[in-house]
């Protein structure tokens, strides 16, 4: 695997999508992709780039070496993962290339990232027990 990109702080909700997401995404490539053999990579890339006066986030994950990719017989709670629930999120792009599956999902940052607020922490007062002389 080779990972790039950015360090986003998510929200909880996107957080959670996203961990469904990627385990939806190498649980299919460990049955059926490139972690079935030992040829395939993943290459993992997350990028901002600015858009309408917003940013984007871009999630890329791209197999590589893994056997033969044809587009799944059915649909079934993996396809909800991958590509319903994600629209919620924003665009969903997949394709069933013959050198691998490129999943590719495009966000407002805006919309996934961490409030201020729940980032900034501050720790608590402590009394102090020495006393004055």
């Amino acid at each position: 695997m080779h990972i790039s990109g950015r360090n986003v702080s998510l929200s909880p909700q996107a957080a959670h999508q996203f961990a469904l997401i990627t385990h939806e995404l190498a649980t299919n490539a460990l049955k059926y992709g490139a972690l079935s053999n030992l040829q395939g990579s993943i290459a993992i890339e997350g990028r901002i780039e600015p858009f309408n006066g917003d940013s984007r986030f871009i999630f890329r994950w791209k197999e590589h070496g893994g056997p033969p990719v044809s587009p799944p017989a059915r649909k079934g709670f993996g396809s909800v993962i991958l590509l319903e629930s994600a629209r919620e999120f924003g665009r969903v792009a997949v394709d069933y290339a013959q050198e691998g599956l490129i999943y590719e999902l495009e966000v407002r940052l805006s919309g996934i990232a961490a409030s201020t607020r729940s980032q900034t922490t501050s720790a608590p007062a402590r009394a102090s027990s020495a006393q004055a002389p």
